[in-house]
């Protein structure tokens, strides 16, 4: 098994944000990172089309899963969370094997995470 991280493509993530990536907790230092220039697996995931969505409307929307999961994290995370970024397009996780995709998640608000059983199931 191999992970590997796709990040925006260069011009769009800032070496903080990078470094982010590399802060251990999720990613290691011997993760494959990748940056995606031409957004192809972000458009992948929308079928041939970037997925965007603002960040400001689903925040301040209170049906939005965002909104509603906010008020749940921790103070401690809210306190050291990263904003920074181009905050539009939406990402999210395959699983594949020599073969085909064996397991897919798209975000469907900013921050929706694929369920760790699922994943590691695929």
């Amino acid at each position: 098994a191999r992970l590997v991280c796709l990040l925006k493509g260069q011009g769009m993530v800032t070496g903080e944000e990078v470094a982010g990536f590399r802060n251990g907790e999720y990613w290691g230092e011997d993760t494959d990172l990748f940056f995606d220039d031409d957004l192809v697996f972000f458009k992948t995931l929308g079928n041939g089309k970037l997925r965007k969505k603002s960040f400001a409307a689903a925040f301040l929307n209170p049906f939005s899963t965002m909104y509603k999961r906010y008020g749940k994290i921790s103070d401690d995370i809210k306190k050291n969370a990263n904003i920074v970024g181009e905050a539009f397009i939406m990402g999210g996780l395959f699983v594949v094997n020599r073969d085909a995709v064996v397991y897919q998640h798209k975000e469907k608000d900013f921050g929706t995470v694929a369920p760790i059983a699922e994943v590691l199931e695929a």
